[in-house]
């Protein structure tokens, strides 16, 4: 059987009920009141006409980069701590700058994705 034989109006099939706080429902009845339009067909319309988010990375992709970072970050602590003990000579800057820049990334992504 077909989901959707036995309805009334074929343009609208599925419902979605939405819970609103006072004040967002108090907005959205002055704006029905206001324009004279009907709550549902607002909330219908400012979610039609948004632009759709695009994602990027999902749960399982940004956790993966999170890993794949920290382990570079690693590797660039352990260079750095080699760098600092005198095993290499002018490398100390631009390896601080590549670590900065690398907990920079990690911290945006740790933020954007959990």
């Amino acid at each position: 059987m077909n989901l959707f034989d036995g309805k009334k109006d074929k343009n609208f099939r599925n419902q979605v009920n939405v819970k609103l706080s006072d004040q967002d429902y108090l907005r959205l009845y002055k704006q029905h009141q206001k324009i004279g339009r009907s709550m549902p067909s607002i909330l219908r319309e400012s979610w039609l006409n948004q632009i759709p988010t695009k994602v990027l990375l999902n749960t399982q992709e940004g956790e993966r980069l999170i890993k794949e970072m920290n382990r570079l970050g690693i590797n660039i602590n352990q260079i750095a701590r080699r760098v600092n003990a005198g095993v290499g000579y002018g490398w100390n800057k631009g390896i601080q700058e590549g670590a900065e820049s690398l907990n920079a990334m990690k911290l945006m992504c740790m933020a954007a994705y959990g």
